[in-house]
């Protein structure tokens, strides 16, 4: 990382952690009130600069994404995580994609290129989603009949409420942003968590097996299989002839074999092998 990246890198935590260190100053009594409205107008001026700078590196960031060919989404997406620190921009980036899961709802879409193959997953899920986001329902009647004061009440139902859109969403994601195979690459994706796309001339063979994992949506073992598993299990295996790799939230991923899961396993094998021999006849 260049000493600018580094700059920029530690801007992005003075805002916070200054008017953090005011607040907890003022309440403990080092700084009276007079001497923390002098300190308040220091930090406007502190936070102008800061956001002069931060602007100016993501604006420059957002022009060379769309020079190099990026579209808008993308060079926004970078000009972001100049001015966010990660854990701001990690939320953000997944509250994005859950309205982004809402609009595709609203539209009747499916996230995948025109043309495309395309396979489910996480259908098994369905029941554990819907419950959840009937649950955060509930807890509104519930709270309704247990708290007397009407203030506590409207936050429960709006919180309530939004955890089962956020709930629902989520799972729409899923739904939503299915498995994708083209003529040349087979898209495998957990929403918009992961994404691992597969080269049709990296894959040796296709067959279908259950096989059971941890509760995480995605990882890596030692001996080089990608598991990408919604529901905690996977039941197609691809044999890969070299290495693919993706950029995931908690880093890479990487190896020779890739397990997924799919709704209709058969059906995924049976479509990717017939792609494989027309790509093999052509």
């Amino acid at each position: 990382m260049t000493s600018g990246k580094r700059v920029r890198a530690a801007l992005r935590f003075v805002t916070p952690a200054v008017v953090l260190a005011n607040a907890l100053l003022v309440v403990t009594g080092v700084f009276d009130i007079g001497r923390a409205v002098l300190v308040a107008l220091g930090m406007e001026v502190l936070l102008a600069v800061v956001t002069v700078v931060l602007l100016v590196a993501a604006g420059t960031t957002y022009r060379r994404r769309r020079e190099l060919g990026d579209g808008r989404g993308q060079a926004l997406g970078a000009a972001a995580q100049e001015v966010l620190p990660p854990p701001l921009w990690s939320l953000a980036k997944h509250e994005l994609a859950i309205l982004s899961a809402l609009g595709l709802v609203l539209r009747r879409r499916i996230d995948a290129p025109e043309g495309a193959a395309t396979f489910g997953y996480g259908k098994s899920q369905a029941p554990l989603f819907y419950g959840l986001a009937s649950i955060s329902l509930l807890e509104i009647v519930l709270f309704e009949w247990l708290i007397p004061w009407p203030w506590l009440k409207l936050t429960i139902a709006v919180l309530s409420v939004y955890g089962a859109v956020w709930v629902f969403a989520f799972y729409q994601l899923m739904r939503r942003k299915p498995h994708y195979l083209t003529e040349r690459t087979l898209a495998v994706r957990c929403g918009a968590i992961v994404r691992l796309d597969v080269p049709l001339d990296a894959i040796d063979s296709v067959r279908s097996q259950m096989e059971n994992w941890g509760n995480r949506f995605y990882e890596a073992t030692d001996d080089q299989v990608v598991a990408i598993k919604p529901a905690g299990y996977t039941n197609v295996r691809l044999r890969l002839n070299r290495p693919v790799e993706t950029r995931t939230g908690r880093g890479s991923l990487s190896g020779t074999s890739v397990c997924l899961a799919a709704d209709d396993p058969d059906l995924l094998v049976s479509s990717l092998r017939e792609q494989l021999v027309d790509q093999a006849a052509g």
